[in-house]
């Protein structure tokens, strides 16, 4: 248990005792009746916070609470405190850069008070914040926290049924974000936009933008927005009558939402996938998927979502002809819906309440329901609204292309110049010719003819100009097709590699306490990362083949398939005859073509025993560092000269150099190096490829190098391994700046318990 999970609690209500502010820095936060994982999340960010040297550090420290934790009773008073802090702390600043910083926390700290008012149903608030959010970031010309504020704006106008103000602001979210190739949030706009469509039950344009969002999501694993797509999708299948198409989508729906623990999406699914079995007439079973559903959207005070769980609760009951119970429900739906201001659950909840009054025999409330039901539908669906919406879609088609236009235009009039200067030229030789006109009619009818076939030439040349811009376009428009192709090709490929290797959640499970960063240049990368597990021990490796994109990771198929033979197949255990086998496997089967071929894969791959704490490693061109706090007294045997150790803040990193020569065709070749080593518990291991280090940036855009790697992880020795990787990540994006990544990045770092 860590420092500040002990402290004392001094203040109370009522006698509900709270956490001493002092310490925690918020008022009432009810420590003890937390989650062990909000308390652990809480006590580490908190003791970053008190290590830290300056403001800046304090409030990223405090963020991370904000960022991951959904808990309401946390997050928002921590959101809160990160908001007054930054908007006081920027009289104090001392340069631009930090005051920029302290103005960007705020927006962001508003922009999620705007979402909380919205899921607790205080829609004024919400909207108020999130302007003043985008207000205060179009002053900052930050167009990615911008396009976010403008899609949440949209989002509220959208579950208002204002169509039209909703649609504006989901496209100028969805153009910023096309400009800064921002690909989350571009899905999340198509997907948004394809919600509205869906609201006015034009299904086939709602379906062509969720697949459009899904696709992306997909492309860059994106599993929250993955899991919404997935079911806004089913609910279109719902409306259009295919129900066992959409109960498909809306369990893989679920399945990703419980994995990332997304409560208020995992209450949306069982809510969903109840609906789906009400519409199947098994009302038990639709029963027991709404409580679940009921049950999460308690947890987290979904107002929205309540109100239709409600509803659908009553409507099933109705059905069993439980009347008291449906009635019970319709009328909490009813209420939650009628304070939100959502025209389609106030629909929804009277439609429900009409039909009960009236086998209550009670018809001036029916028809006082029924009257409420047609007023929400004629609010939510109209021909006006629908007309604005086709409206802005072609506005933003029109924008979209004008860039197109004008750079076609441009061609068109540089030829347009052209062809007056050959009319001028004619028509000034047409002149020449009236003045010499008596100078004899022979003379003349000689002009005429000259005159003539310069007219026919310049018909020509224009004749000849217009088929070679038809050839144009058509080039065009086939490179278009092309680029589909291969994009499509290239996502697929993705899909191929990421299904090689093992899912982080696998990874995390497997090392226990460790991470993994994986930055590929392009959508397919040479890197991979590499884990299998025996009786014995755990393997796993971080490699670089060969390239990088799409023949990078071709090669990384074919390496990585070896390295499983190896172990899996032919029950090779020892890390260097595990090499020197995957590189045999390699050269056969890249030599299949009859050519020679030179790819291959650096790597470098170890075997942890975590009950013993015995690990074997062998390297091909890839170190393995050793951190220790204290002294590394092991003598590590054959190595010679392959040990570089240094010390520096009571920390030992041990750099034990690799074979040097690849996985792959090597003139020297000699079998690969195993050594065997004991490791204590706080050690901490790491596995690299070459991009981290080889990055260019910086003040004068040169390479980060392999000492100013070393020396960061040893800095950050105390910090978390969570932690460790959100820095190096970080400090990676600073010092590439603008530059382009040069090439992939894999890190793979592991603390022995």
């Amino acid at each position: 248990m860590t420092l500040f999970s002990v402290v004392l609690l001094t203040s109370s209500i009522y006698g509900q005792e709270f956490a001493d502010p002092k310490i925690y820095l918020i008022d009432s936060l009810d420590y003890n009746n937390l989650p062990e994982s909000d308390k652990e999340l809480i006590d580490n960010s908190l003791k970053e916070y008190r290590a830290a040297k300056n403001d800046t550090l304090k409030i990223l420290a405090v963020n991370v609470i904000i960022d991951q934790t959904w808990n309401d009773n946390v997050w928002v008073p921590y959101n809160e405190w990160a908001y007054e802090f930054a908007k006081a702390k920027q009289s104090e600043s001392k340069n631009d850069k930090e005051l920029r910083f302290y103005q960007i926390t705020q927006a962001n700290a508003l922009n999620n008070k705007g979402l909380y008012f919205n899921s607790t149903g205080q829609i004024d608030r919400a909207l108020s914040s999130l302007k003043e959010a985008a207000k205060l970031l179009e002053l900052l010309k930050d167009e990615k926290g911008l396009s976010a504020s403008y899609n949440n704006i949209g989002a509220i106008y959208d579950s208002q049924g204002d169509i039209i103000s909703a649609l504006d602001y989901y496209h100028r979210s969805l153009k910023l974000k096309e400009e800064i190739n921002d690909s989350i949030g571009v899905a999340n706009s198509l997907n948004n936009i394809g919600w509205v469509y869906y609201s006015q039950n034009d299904f086939k344009r709602a379906l062509e933008y969720y697949n459009k969002s899904l696709n992306i999501r997909r492309a860059i694993n994106d599993q929250r927005g993955i899991s919404n797509s997935l079911n806004n999708i089913a609910l279109t299948y719902v409306n259009q009558g295919d129900t066992s198409t959409a109960l498909k989508h809306y369990h893989e729906s679920l399945k990703i939402r419980e994995e990332i623990g997304f409560t208020n999406g995992a209450a949306t699914s069982y809510n969903n996938i109840g609906w789906i079995y009400y519409l199947q007439n098994d009302y038990d079973i639709a029963l027991e998927y709404l409580q679940k559903g009921l049950k999460l959207a308690e947890q987290v005070n979904a107002q929205e979502r309540l109100a239709l769980i409600y509803t659908n609760l009553g409507v099933i009951y109705l059905a069993k002809n439980n009347i008291t119970k449906s009635l019970q429900y319709g009328h909490k739906g009813y209420e939650i819906s009628k304070n939100l201001g959502f025209p389609g659950s106030i629909e929804k909840s009277s439609s429900l309440l009409k039909e009960i009054y009236e086998r209550k025999k009670n018809f001036q409330k029916a028809y006082y329901f029924y009257q409420e039901e047609v007023a929400m539908r004629d609010s939510i669906i109209n021909e006006s609204n629908y007309r604005e919406a086709q409206q802005q879609q072609a506005k933003y088609e029109y924008e979209k292309k004008q860039a197109e236009l004008e750079k076609q235009q441009a061609l068109k009039d540089a030829q347009y110049e052209k062809q007056l200067a050959l009319e001028k030229l004619r028509k000034n030789k047409q002149r020449t010719i009236t003045y010499f006109a008596f100078g004899g009619l022979v003379l003349v009818i000689a002009f005429l003819v000259f005159a003539f076939n310069r007219l026919k030439i310049t018909r020509r040349q224009k004749n000849e100009i217009d088929r070679q811009k038809k050839e144009l376009q058509n080039t065009h428009e086939q490179l278009a097709q092309h680029h589909d192709e291969i994009a499509s090709s290239i996502v697929y490929a993705k899909r191929i590699q990421e299904a090689i290797m093992p899912s982080m959640k696998a990874m995390t499970e497997a090392l226990e306490n460790g991470f993994v960063m994986y930055l590929p240049k392009d959508v397919v990368a040479g890197d991979f990362f590499w884990m299998e597990s025996t009786d014995e021990a755990v393997y796993f490796a971080a490699a670089d083949c060969t390239g990088h994109g799409v023949p990078g990771a071709m090669v990384s198929v074919v390496c990585s398939n070896a390295l499983n033979k190896a172990l899996l197949e032919e029950g090779i255990r020892d890390t260097g005859k595990l090499l020197d086998r995957t590189k045999q496997i390699v050269i056969e089967r890249l030599a299949k073509s009859g050519e020679e071929v030179k790819d291959g894969m650096d790597i470098s791959l170890c075997s942890l025993n975590r009950k013993t704490k015995k690990l074997q490693w062998s390297g091909a061109n890839n170190p393995l560092w050793i951190i220790r706090r204290g002294t590394f007294n092991q003598e590590l045997t054959p190595l010679e000269n392959r040990i570089k150790t240094e010390i520096k803040d009571s920390c030992t990193l041990v750099d034990i150099r690799p074979d040097k020569q690849p996985i792959g065709k090597y003139a020297s070749a000699q079998p690969f190096t195993s050594v065997n080593i004991d490791l204590e518990t706080g050690d901490r291991l790491y596995l690299f490829t070459d991009g981290y280090q080889d990055q260019f940036g910086g003040p004068k855009g040169k390479k980060l190098k392999t000492r100013q790697f070393k020396n960061l992880l040893i800095d950050h020795q105390d910090k978390s391994m969570n932690m460790q990787k959100q820095i190096i990540q970080d400090y990676f994006y600073y010092w590439m700046g603008s530059l382009e990544q040069v090439d992939d990045v894999c890190v793979i770092g592991v603390e022995i318990g």
